[in-house]
């Protein structure tokens, strides 16, 4: 069972583009304000806005290195398969006295793709 198909990893490589291009446009904001706060003798500013360029840094570093890991790590369609379903009976209707819908399904996590100390299991949200 693959983790996403070709389509979804393009569209998560555009949408970390596009965060990247935001942030960039951010920091040419904080850059305007941070030369008015010099300008102005804005001590309180100039600190706020050199601390949120800082951060805005961190975040377009760490979202260029996710860029580059997606394409490789994500690329081949054997790395995106974490599970394969081992059983799935077919959706019950009107299940027991309080008439539920019952659909469930038994799956076989790769270990070698999923770190299962920090697995959180049975939390699909559909």
């Amino acid at each position: 069972m693959p983790l996403s198909g070709d389509a979804a990893i393009k569209k998560y490589s555009t949408a970390i583009e596009f965060e990247i291009r935001n942030k960039c446009i951010i920091m040419e904001q904080l850059e305007r304000r941070l030369k008015a706060a010099e300008q102005d003798d804005a001590e309180a500013e100039r600190e706020e806005v050199q601390f949120q360029m800082k951060q805005a840094k961190k975040t377009i570093e760490a979202l260029k290195v996710l860029l580059s890991d997606v394409p490789r790590d994500w690329k081949s369609l054997e790395n995106r398969i974490l599970c394969h379903v081992v059983l799935s009976p077919p959706i019950g209707f009107n299940v027991g006295k309080d008439r539920f819908i019952e659909d469930w399904a038994v799956i076989e996590i790769d270990a070698s793709t999923v770190d299962l100390s920090n697995l959180v299991g049975n939390v699909i949200d559909l």
